[in-house]
């Protein structure tokens, strides 16, 4: 199975882990499956997934109209962090 891997800091490994992050201790990174919801993850994704966390919320809605709030929020949480 793929793996999402994440940018967590030492002081979130608790937050990463409660919303179901696992630790690779081969690599020492925190991940997730393929196939996890990465907008509950957005704030450790490595930069060149952020965009991509925003289409799948998108696309997710499948609406006329999109949640703009779903779209932007990884890339608010992503410059924040």
């Amino acid at each position: 199975m793929s793996r999402q891997y994440l940018d967590v800091p030492y002081r979130s490994k608790d937050a990463a882990k409660a919303l179901g992050a696992r630790f690779d201790g081969a690599v020492k990174r925190w991940y997730v499956e393929a196939g996890a919801d990465l907008i509950a993850f957005s704030a450790w994704l490595p930069a060149g997934t952020i965009l991509a966390a925003a289409v799948g919320c998108i696309k997710k809605q499948r609406a006329e109209w999109w949640d703009p709030e779903c779209v932007f929020q990884p890339i608010v949480d992503a410059v924040s962090a």
